[in-house]
Formats: structure tokens, C-alpha cells, sequence
């Protein structure tokens, strides 16, 4: 009886096409819409799951909602990272810095997520919510670009550690990543230097710019100094003591070929004050080439920008100064520092009335911009209104005292300059308020009787020149 169904079954077989062949036995054609014939399928329905079976099918449910939620999570600091690259890819190192600290702190939020205090073993999944070696690098290397070696370590290293030893252990891998190492041996060798200098028992006795020099020099005959930072000293030492601007140039020299032998990139170190020295010495062409290169590679440099403006300017290109700065209008849209530097522009351009309008409109969204009250504060000196003049610049002196605010194009020599002459023009004009009494005592007493203003203003205040003259011919400012 067995025989002959064998024998039916092995007929039917071969009375069946088979088109759809089932992928278990590949005997008779899959039911529509399965993969497998009805006779598998009954027997694969009725087999029962194993409990290892239903264990590992759930280990696989969970570890697949982990998976997704991981990639969710994860998916914030991905487009921050791709962002961060694309930046730096064309030099928007300021945009860099931006994305990278964005995801520096998303990463800090979904670390946070999971409860883990230090010294106690860290959660498996918050360590999953880290920003490896190479990101890190990446990150490194566009604050070093965007500021300067020495500020990189500081804020992304430093911060972290009690000591120097310490932070060359924790810090080993990033130190020694190809992306970071030429930036850390720049600021290795000056924070070396620094130390040698600062920290000398044989500082000079005399306070004099020769002494000085002399001390720079004989500590430059230790090993390991770097002579570059040690030579740019000496420039310092040059501008602190007023000497001419032949000697401060003959340092910067000295300055720029010892950089360029060294094979590190000390630009960030001494590139502003060259450009300065050389347009001081009439050479604006030269300076504006070491400006346009600081710019070439970094297109988010403002100090650049604001210095060539400035440059621009004070040799009377004027033309050539609007020009550039509408081009920036244009990339950057209204950054406080674009339309800080229209103000300038059409102050220098006799156009009063339109800079006090585009004054009036930044200081109305952004009222910490000591620059802008600086710009009104010359405005009505030039106009001869010495009562607002002083107003403006003492706001302005105010809002950068309480802001530690020195920023891009804004220096403390400029607002203290200008509030300066500003006061003494106030006071010697007579009718003062009780309030402007006041405070020009309490200016009186700050700057003191051996305070040496520069040439322009001492002119203002002794009378040989009127302050309409300074603003308007020649450097168009006060400093």
C-alpha cells in the first residue's frame, strides 16, 4: 500500500510544471504570493519556536530599536560634521569653529541623557556619544586657523587639566594627530619661550629699550627658544617705548624671515602689525598684500577686513574702500562688522546724516557695539557738538569695559584716545552740566597729568589743529 502511494506521489510530481520552484524544496511551485509551497508552509506553521529562538528574536527586536534610536541621536552631530567640513574646505574657518562647537555641545546634551557621575563606571550607550581623534583633529585645526595655535590649545585642551604633564598624557593621540602636531610645536616652543622670558631671575634693572632688548637677547641664547616669538618681543619692546617706525620695521623684518625659514605659519603672530608699520612708513600697496593673503586663507577674517578698510582709508581710497565693503555686504548681509564698517566709510565720505542713520539702526538691534558709538562719538566732534561727542564715547568706553569687548577693529587705544580728546575739547568749551563735571573728573583722574596722547590728539587739544581737520584729511581718525 505504501508502494503505491510513493508511486502517486512521484506521478504527481512529475505531471507538475514547475515555474515557481519553492525555495525549500524546490519540488513544487511556491503559493502565490509566498516563497514556499503549501506542503512546506504547513510544516514550517507547525513547527514549534524554540525558547533560545524567541530569546534571540527579541535580543534582535531590541537591538534594533537601539540601533535606530542610535542613528536618530547620532543624526544631529552627522549634518554638523559634514557642515563643519565644508567650511573648512573653503577656508570659512569661523564657520568651522561654529559647527564644531554646535556639535561639541549637542554631543554634552546626549551625553547627559544617560545618568553617570565621574569616577563610577561610564554607561555602556553614553559612550557611544563621543567626537573621536579625528573630529577632534578637524576641530583643532580650524580654531588654530581661525585664531592661532596657542588659543586652540587653550580652549579645546587646557581647560581640562590642572597641569602641563597632565594634559600632555591625557591629550597624547590629538597631540600626535598629523592634522595637530605642527600647530602644538608652535605652541609648545612659545609657551616655552613665554616661560624663558617671563619667568627669568635676571630680568633688567634698568626699564629702558635697551635693557630690554638686551634681556630678549640673552635669553634667546637658551635652547629650545623660539626665535621668531623672541624677535616679535622685541617689536613690542620697540612699539611700548615709542620708537620709529624705522626700528619697529627693522624687527618685523627680522620677524618675517626667521618665520618663513622656519616652515610654521606665524602670520596669525605678527602679519597686523606689519601691514601697520608698513602703511606707517607709506608702503599701503605692501601692506594691503599681507592683508589680502591673511584673507586668501581665511574668508571669515574681519580683522582682516577691518584693517584693509582701515588702511584703505587712511591713504584717502575712499572709492576703493566703499567698493570692498559693499562686496562684503553683499556675502555677509548685516554681521555687525560689515555695517560697522559702512558707518566708517560714509563718515569718512563727509556723508554724516547716512552714517548716523546706519548707526542709529545697528544700535537699535545690537546695542553692545562700542565701535559704532566710537563712529557717532567723531562724527559730532567733526559737527563741533562736543556734549554728544562725549556722550556717545562714554556709552561706548562703558559697554566695552563691561564686555572685556575689544573685538574686531576696536581697540582700547582708539575708544580712550577719542574719549580723551572728546573730554578736553568738553571742558574747554565751558557751560558743563553737573553730570559732565563729574565725569570728566573721574577722566581727568584716570588718564592723569603724565598721560602722553598721541600726535594727532595732542595737535586737537594744544589748538594747532581743529578736530575737523584731523577727521576729515589725511588718516580721517584720531589714531
Amino acid at each position: 500500500m505504501s508502494e503505491k502511494k510513493g508511486l502517486q506521489k512521484n506521478k504527481n510530481t512529475e505531471d507538475e510544471e514547475i515555474v515557481n520552484p519553492c525555495t525549500k524544496c524546490s519540488e513544487h511551485n511556491c503559493l502565490d504570493g509566498e516563497d514556499y509551497c503549501e506542503e512546506c508552509m504547513s510544516k514550517m506553521l507547525n513547527t514549534r519556536i524554540s525558547f533560545a529562538g524567541w530569546v534571540a528574536g527579541a535580543i534582535s527586536l531590541v537591538m534594533g530599536v537601539v540601533a535606530v534610536a542610535l542613528i536618530v541621536m547620532h543624526f544631529p552631530c552627522a549634518v554638523l560634521a559634514i557642515r563643519a567640513e565644508s567650511a573648512a574646505k573653503d577656508k570659512r574657518w569661523n564657520d568651522a569653529c561654529h559647527y564644531y562647537e554646535q556639535m561639541d555641545k549637542t554631543i554634552a546634551e546626549l551625553q547627559a541623557t544617560f545618568e553617570w557621575k565621574p569616577g563610577k563606571e561610564e554607561p555602556l550607550l553614553r559612550r557611544f556619544f563621543l567626537m573621536g581623534t579625528n573630529t577632534r583633529a578637524k576641530m583643532f585645526q580650524a580654531y588654530a586657523e581661525m585664531y592661532n595655535p596657542m588659543t586652540a590649545v587653550q580652549d579645546l585642551m587646557v581647560k581640562d587639566y590642572s597641569d602641563y604633564d597632565s594634559m600632555v598624557r591625557g591629550e597624547e593621540k590629538l597631540i600626535n594627530h598629523p592634522a595637530v602636531k605642527p600647530y602644538w610645536e608652535v605652541y609648545d616652543s612659545i609657551s616655552f619661550t613665554e616661560g624663558a622670558i617671563y619667568y627669568s631671575g635676571e630680568q633688567p634693572e634698568e626699564s629702558t629699550y635697551e635693557a630690554s632688548i638686551a634681556f630678549i637677547e640673552k635669553v634667546e641664547k637658551q635652547d629650545g627658544i623660539n626665535k621668531v616669538y623672541s624677535t616679535y618681543q622685541k617689536y613690542a619692546i620697540a612699539a611700548s617705548y615709542n620708537q620709529p617706525v624705522e626700528v619697529r620695521v627693522k624687527w618685523l623684518n627680522e620677524c618675517d624671515k626667521l618665520a618663513q625659514a622656519s616652515g610654521n605659519d606665524y602670520k596669525w603672530l605678527y602679519y597686523y602689525d606689519y601691514a601697520d608699520v608698513l602703511n606707517e612708513q607709506g608702503r599701503a600697496d605692501e601692506a594691503l598684500a599681507l592683508i589680502d593673503l591673511l584673507i586668501s586663507e581665511n574668508s571669515n577674517n574681519f580683522n582682516a577686513y577691518i584693517q584693509k578698510t582701515d588702511i584703505l582709508l587712511t591713504n584717502g581710497r575712499i572709492g576703493e574702500a566703499e567698493k570692498f565693503v559693499a562686496t562684503l555686504n553683499e556675502e555677509y548681509g548685516n554681521y555687525t562688522e560689515t555695517v560697522e564698517m559702512q558707518l566708517k566709510v560714509n563718515r569718512c565720505k563727509g556723508d554724516y546724516e547716512n552714517a548716523k542713520l546706519i548707526a542709529n539702526v545697528l544700535l537699535s538691534e545690537r546695542t553692545a557695539s562700542p565701535e559704532a558709538y566710537r563712529q557717532l562719538a567723531l562724527i559730532y566732534l567733526a559737527e563741533g557738538d562736543y556734549s554728544t561727542a562725549f556722550e556717545y564715547i562714554d556709552i561706548g568706553c562703558t559697554n566695552a569695559y563691561n564686555l572685556n569687548y575689544y573685538g574686531a577693529g576696536i581697540s582700547e587705544e582708539k575708544l580712550y584716545e577719542t574719549l580723551y580728546v572728546s573730554s578736553k575739547l568738553l571742558e574747554q568749551m565751558g557751560n558743563l552740566t553737573d553730570t559732565e563735571k563729574a565725569k570728566i573728573g573721574m577722566i581727568n583722574e584716570m588718564f592723569g597729568e603724565e598721560y602722553l596722547p598721541g600726535a594727532e590728539v595732542k595737535a586737537i587739544v594744544s589748538g594747532e589743529k581743529t578736530v575737523k581737520e584731523i577727521l576729515t584729511q589725511g588718516d580721517y581718525d584720531l589714531v
